[in-house]
């Protein structure tokens, strides 16, 4: 039986098991996407996203727990990893954003990282509020990342809240606080 102790899918969370060689110490997770997100699903959230390990967490693709409607959005769910070892992603980022095409974009999620050992992100950090013709109404996600060893990060670290520059009328609220 391949990745047995690996849903495919539960309530509308698509997961994806590591399709690569596994060599990792007792107690690591390793993934290659976790999708928690809602599209064109007027107002809902997107579902949090935690992950907690006394080893290695290693995820190959992307961790998304955004919200985007055509209508308002709803809040970007929360994505936590916390490892007692290293966190790597290296062929990915995280999202939780909150995205409406029409209407208004909420929250953002908080992303949160805490490592004991290193931790090394190949992608962006995304928990951004964002309207392209309504008001972004929503603040965005709070970034905090913990280490004890050393934080690398090929990408950007994007908590804004920000309206496209075609929009005529509307406002956007607060950016969220970026932690290191």
């Amino acid at each position: 039986v391949s990745n047995p102790n690996l849903p495919l899918l539960s309530g509308g969370t698509v997961f994806e098991a590591y399709s690569g060689p596994i060599e990792q110490s007792p107690g690591s997770i390793t993934v290659s996407r976790i999708n928690t997100s809602t599209q064109f699903n007027n107002g809902r959230d997107g579902g949090p996203i935690i992950l907690e390990a006394s080893g290695d967490i290693n995820v190959s693709g992307f961790l998304a727990s955004w919200s985007s409607s055509v209508d308002d959005a709803g809040d970007g769910g929360m994505i936590s990893l916390s490892s007692g070892g290293n966190i790597n992603i290296p062929n990915g980022g995280l999202n939780s954003s909150s995205l409406s095409f029409v209407d208004n974009g909420r929250d953002g999620g908080m992303i949160s990282l805490s490592s004991e050992g290193n931790i090394d992100i190949f992608g962006s950090l995304n928990s951004s509020s964002f309207s392209f013709l309504g008001k972004a109404g929503g603040n965005g996600g709070i970034i905090s990342l913990s280490s004890g060893g050393d934080i690398g990060i090929s990408g950007n670290l994007d908590s804004s809240s920000s309206l496209s520059s075609g929009t005529v009328s509307g406002e956007s609220a607060d950016g969220g606080m970026i932690s290191l």
